[in-house]
C-alpha cells in the first residue's frame, strides 16, 4: 500500500507495510504505529508534557469529552486549544495569503492540533509535524474523535521533512523561526537558514509559508552571526532582521501587523498600507468598545493617532506584539486578497476575524470604509465572483456561497453600560420581532422544544436531573400561560454583534449565520440579557452573581431591559425562570450533534461548568 509520506533521504514515496514504512530505493524502514509516522530526528532532547500525558490517561479511563471538560476547568491555559474548534480563529492569518489551490497544507510544530483540525476544513489534505510525543498521541485521539479523515500525523526532523519537492500549497509555521533555536544546537543564523531552505523546498511554485512571529521584535533576544572575519557577533531579531533573512534565502515576502497576536489575529493588515493603519487605530475603540480598553491602551491610542504614517509604521515594526510574514518563491500574488483587489478595485483594507467568517473592510482613497467583503472560514473553494448582498427581511441570512460583498455600516460596538445605546438595541430587536411575527406558539411547539432539551441533558454530566426537569416545567407554564408568537430569530444577538452609528444612532447587527425565519422570541432577548449579566466585568461568574443581587455595574440597565421586555411581551417577566431555561439550553449539545450521534459521553459526575454554577446561583 502506498503511504502519504516520502523518504526523508531520497524523497521517493514510501510503501506502508503493517507497522512500518519502507523505502524501496534506500531500503530504509520507518516506524508507523497507531497512525503516527515516525522519522529520525536530531533535536537536543525529546519533548514531553506531563499534563497532556495525564489528560490522555483520563481519556482512556473515562471518555474524550468528559476528560477534556475537566481538564480545561483545571488548566485554563489549554481551553482555546481544546474547545470550540468550530469558532477557532487562530488560523485566520492564512487568509492574507491563501490561494485558490487548497490541495495540501503542512503545519509545523502543530501542538495539540487545534489549528490542524481547522485547516482540515479548508484543505483537502493536511499534514501535521510535531516533535512532542505526548502532543502527537493526543492529536491521534483528537482526530479520531472528530472523525478527521484527511489529516496525517508525523514526527520528523524539520531539516529533513518526509515530503517531495514542490508539494504544498501552504505551510503554517507560527513561531517556528524562533522556537527552532531551542530544538537544535549550533549557530542560530545557520539553523534559521536551514529551516527556510527546507520549507522553501516543499512548497510549490505558487505555495506560501506563513510565519507568525511573536513578542516585541526589538526585544533583547540576540543571535550569533558570523562576520567576514569569521568572528561571532550579536544581532537583534528585529523586523528588518527577518525581512533580510527571508530575502537572503530567496523568498519574496509580504508583512502584516496583527492585534492582539498571531494566535488571536482578530485585526490585521498590511504594514505598508497607510490608510488601513490610520483607520484601524482611529476606530479601535469603536470596534472593541472603550470600556474594554485599559487606561494605558487608551492613552497609547490617543498618542498614536497624532503621529504621521512613517513614524506609525516604524512604531509597528518595533513594538507590534506580533508580525505575520507571508513568504513565497515568487512575488506574492494570486491570493484571496489579490482577488478582492481585482474584483473590487479597492487597494486598502483591514481584516477582521469573526466567529465563523473573516471580514475585509474596504477603504476608499480617503481612508473611509465603503464595502465589506465576507468569507466563510471553512470551505475548500472560492466562487468565481463576489456576490453583492443586500439584507432585506426575510432574506437576512448569509448566502450559500463562500464569499460576498455588501455595503459597510459605519458605527461602534454597543456599550453595554450605556443606557441609551442598550435602549436602542432593545428597540431594534422589538421592532424586528414585531415586523416578523408568525403564528402563536402552541403546546406541541413547547413540548417539542422541551423534548429536545431533555434529550440533550442525557449527554451532560449533571447533578440532579429532576431539578432541571422542574425548571423546564416552570418555563412551560410561562409560555403556555401567555400569548407568545413565533418571530424571526437572529440567533446570535450578543453585544459584540451590535453596532450603533454615532450620528444617526441607527443599529446594525452583524453575523446572521444562525438566522431563522421563525422561532422562540425569547432567545435573542435572553442572549442579550445573559451577555449583560455576565460579560460586563472580568469574571463572568462573579459578574453574574453581583448583577443578580442588584450590585453589579449593569444592574440598573438589566432592570431597564426587563421592563422593556415586559412592555414588548405584554406580561410580567420572571427573569430567573427564563435564565434557567436559557442556561440549560446552553449546557446541551446542538441538535444536529445529537441527531448525528456525534457525542459519546459516559454519565460520570464531573466538576460543574460555568452554566451549572450559574444555575446553582439562580436556585438559591
Amino acid at each position: 500500500m502506498i503511504s502519504t509520506f516520502y523518504c526523508p533521504e531520497c524523497k521517493n514515496e514510501l510503501i506502508l507495510l503493517d507497522n512500518f514504512f519502507l523505502c524501496n530505493n534506500c531500503k530504509i524502514k520507518y516506524s508507523f504505529k497507531n497512525g503516527i509516522g515516525s522519522f529520525p530526528v536530531s533535536i537536543v532532547q525529546n519533548q514531553f508534557n506531563d499534563k497532556i500525558r495525564k489528560l490522555i490517561l483520563k481519556i482512556q479511563n473515562t471518555d474524550y469529552n468528559s476528560a477534556i471538560e475537566n481538564f480545561v476547568n483545571e488548566n485554563e491555559e489549554f481551553r482555546t486549544s481544546l474547545t470550540y474548534t468550530k469558532y477557532d480563529r487562530s488560523i485566520d492569518s492564512i487568509f492574507h495569503c491563501i490561494g485558490k489551490s487548497t490541495e495540501r497544507c503542512l503545519e509545523i510544530n502543530s501542538g495539540l492540533g487545534n489549528k490542524t483540525e481547522s485547516l482540515s476544513n479548508i484543505f483537502n489534505n493536511v499534514f501535521s509535524i510535531e516533535l512532542n510525543d505526548d502532543f502527537l498521541e493526543f492529536q491521534k485521539i483528537r482526530f479520531n474523535q472528530k472523525n478527521c479523515k484527511n489529516i496525517f500525523i508525523g514526527k520528523s526532523d524539520i531539516f529533513k521533512l518526509p515530503f517531495p519537492d514542490n508539494y504544498f500549497d501552504l505551510v503554517l509555521g507560527n513561531d517556528i523561526i524562533n522556537s527552532i533555536l531551542k530544538m537544535y544546537n549550533g549557530n542560530a543564523l545557520e539553523i534559521q537558514n536551514k529551516l527556510l531552505k527546507e520549507l522553501k523546498r516543499v512548497i510549490n511554485s505558487k505555495g506560501k509559508i506563513v510565519f507568525g512571529i511573536d513578542k516585541n521584535l526589538s526585544s533583547t533576544v540576540q543571535i550569533k552571526k558570523y562576520n567576514l572575519k569569521n568572528k561571532s557577533k550579536n544581532v537583534k531579531q528585529s523586523y528588518s532582521y527577518f525581512q533580510n533573512l527571508f530575502k537572503n534565502n530567496g523568498l519574496y515576502t509580504k508583512s502584516y501587523w496583527v492585534v492582539p497576536s498571531y494566535e488571536k489575529p482578530y485585526f490585521s493588515g498590511k504594514i505598508k498600507d497607510e490608510l488601513s493603519l490610520k483607520w484601524f487605530f482611529t476606530n479601535l475603540e469603536n470596534m472593541v468598545g472603550k470600556q474594554n480598553l485599559s487606561f494605558k491602551k487608551q492613552v497609547f491610542l490617543s498618542l498614536i493617532r497624532k503621529i504621521n504614517y512613517v513614524f506609525m509604521q516604524k512604531l509597528l515594526e518595533i513594538f507590534s506584539p506580533s508580525i505575520i510574514f507571508c513568504c513565497g518563491k515568487i512575488p506574492i500574488e494570486e491570493t484571496f486578497e489579490d482577488w478582492i483587489e481585482r474584483d473590487t478595485n479597492y487597494q486598502n483594507y483591514t481584516m477582521i476575524s469573526r466567529r465563523m467568517k473573516i471580514f475585509f473592510v474596504l477603504l476608499n482613497k480617503k481612508g473611509i470604509p465603503e464595502k465589506l467583503v465576507s468569507i466563510k472560514r471553512y470551505g475548500n473553494s472560492f466562487p468565481e465572483k463576489l456576490e453583492n448582498l443586500e439584507r432585506n427581511y426575510p432574506k437576512m441570512n448569509d448566502p450559500q456561497k463562500r464569499a460576498w460583498i455588501e455595503e459597510w455600516f459605519s458605527g461602534h460596538s454597543l456599550n453595554p453600560l450605556n443606557l441609551n445605546e442598550v435602549t436602542k438595541a432593545i428597540d431594534w430587536l422589538a421592532e424586528f420581532q414585531n415586523n416578523s411575527k408568525h403564528s402563536r406558539m402552541k403546546k406541541n411547539d413547547i413540548q417539542e422544544e422541551i423534548d429536545i432539551i431533555k434529550k440533550g441533558l442525557q449527554y451532560v454530566n449533571h447533578g440532579d436531573l429532576n431539578q432541571y426537569y422542574r425548571w423546564l416545567e416552570d418555563y412551560r407554564k410561562i409560555i403556555e400561560g401567555n400569548e407568545i408568537f413565533k418571530t424571526a430569530i437572529h440567533g446570535d444577538f450578543w453585544i459584540t454583534n451590535i453596532l450603533i452609528n454615532e450620528k444617526s444612532k441607527k443599529i446594525y447587527v452583524l453575523d446572521w449565520e444562525l438566522f431563522r425565519e421563525k422561532g422562540n422570541p425569547f432567545l435573542d432577548f435572553l442572549t442579550f440579557l445573559y451577555d449583560l449579566m455576565s460579560m460586563t466585568e472580568d469574571n463572568p461568574l462573579e459578574t453574574f452573581k453581583k448583577n443578580l443581587k442588584g450590585e453589579g455595574s449593569a444592574s440598573n440597565i438589566i432592570n431597564h431591559v426587563k421592563l422593556m421586555m415586559e412592555e414588548h411581551f405584554g406580561f410580567k417577566i420572571e427573569i430567573k425562570i427564563l435564565l434557567r431555561y436559557y442556561l440549560i439550553r446552553k449546557m446541551i449539545p446542538k441538535e444536529h450533534e445529537m441527531k448525528g450521534d456525534i457525542i459519546n459521553r459516559k454519565q460520570t459526575k464531573n466538576e460543574p461548568t460555568l452554566y451549572m454554577k450559574m444555575l446553582d446561583i439562580l436556585s438559591k
